[in-house]
């Protein structure tokens, strides 16, 4: 599937291109943007290419050489001369921790979740990189490049004592006000698997992310959203779903979902009842697994007040809308697939935007 936009006579010298990349068990795709400016953007290419069976397994790379050819028959394909990549990190193989923390200075608040890290909260790494972001009040994290946080390695090297002293006030009054705290960490081989193959391809990573934050990115620069509402994003995939709860433009909760809708034709009328069994089926898993969700993060992690407001699907199944429908007799606030009110210039005979979704978040950071 190809959609390129067609070439102008005169390109100007310096332009403001920013290619976002998602490899997935079964493809990789790739989305170009031009002229990113406050609630727009125009795509320039759109495309995917299938990978060999087994080359890329729940995020893992088996077979690099497969995802290095698809990644440069893209290139040639749509032309670009675009260089720096912003690339995606599957779900399946990060983690994602939110920490109450003393509202310390940065370098002092990294000595402290260093100690947790090391000490409370085990990773199921051997060579871990990690970032983290303090949570804002009423602004987002991911709104630009220099606040989003990407995974970057850093150093294991944090003694008890020093940890215990950094959490506590100088002055030996009253303890240090609290801010909520994100953590995101991945393997260091799996980080440099997807670096590797992306250098081999001609093209060189500007950043890795994950794909909660590129979702929200996309929902908070090209769609209308209320600053102070609690909001529910999903994305599907074939294999599974990304969900995340967002309050005050900011991440509090994620999770991801294995799930699989089974592959239908457009019409319902024309799918046989096993196939429409299995599709009601994966509907209601989700549905209750999202039920589920809610209720965790607004009673047991104390946001009783936090309802939701909005949920909003993307996501690959070709039968998306029928997935929102279903959801929307299932709860009680507003259910749809993302929609871009003109924020996207997309011109017409270009694929499914909506499959795009993760790497369209990474390319609105800009050109790195």
């Amino acid at each position: 599937m190809l959609w390129t936009q067609a070439k102008e006579a005169l390109l100007p010298l310096f332009h403001s291109r920013s290619l976002g990349i998602e490899i997935t068990d079964r493809e990789a795709r790739w989305i170009e943007l031009d002229r990113i400016g406050s609630g727009s953007a125009d795509v320039v290419a759109m495309d995917t290419e299938p990978l060999l069976e087994g080359a890329v397994d729940e995020g893992r790379i088996l077979q690099p050489q497969a995802v290095i050819q698809a990644l440069q028959t893209l290139r040639q394909r749509t032309g670009s001369r675009t260089k720096k990549v912003h690339l995606l990190l599957p779900s399946t193989v990060t983690m994602v921790r939110f920490l109450t923390l003393p509202d310390v200075p940065a370098k002092d608040l990294k000595k402290m979740i260093d100690f947790e890290l090391r000490f409370n909260i085990p990773l199921p790494f051997d060579k871990p990189y990690y970032d983290f972001a303090k949570l804002p009040a009423a602004r987002t994290i991911a709104s630009s490049p220099e606040t989003a946080p990407a995974i970057e390695p850093n150093a294991w090297n944090l003694g008890m004592q020093e940890a215990a002293a950094a959490s506590e006030p100088e002055d030996g009054g009253k303890p240090a006000k609290q801010c909520e705290v994100m953590i995101v960490a991945a393997p260091l081989e799996t980080i440099e698997e997807y670096a590797s193959v992306v250098r081999s391809a001609g093209l060189r990573p500007a950043s890795i992310e994950i794909k909660a934050l590129s979702l929200f990115r996309v929902a908070e620069r090209l769609t209308p959203l209320d600053a102070n509402a609690t909001i529910v994003m999903i994305d599907i995939t074939s294999t599974y779903a990304d969900i995340g709860i967002y309050r005050e433009g900011a991440l509090r909760i994620t999770r991801n979902k294995p799930i699989r809708f089974p592959d239908m034709p457009n019409k319902a009328e024309d799918a046989d009842d096993w196939t429409r069994f299995e599709f009601q089926s994966a509907c209601q898993d989700l549905a209750s697994e999202v039920e589920r969700f809610i209720n965790f993060y607004r009673y047991s992690l104390n946001n009783r007040d936090h309802e939701v407001q909005q949920l909003l699907l993307s996501g690959e199944p070709a039968r998306l809308g029928d997935i929102a429908a279903f959801f929307a007799e299932r709860f009680p606030f507003e259910t749809r697939e993302l929609r871009f009110d003109g924020g996207l210039r997309i011109p017409a005979g270009a694929p499914n935007v909506l499959r795009f979704v993760g790497p369209l978040g990474l390319a609105l950071r800009g050109r790195a």
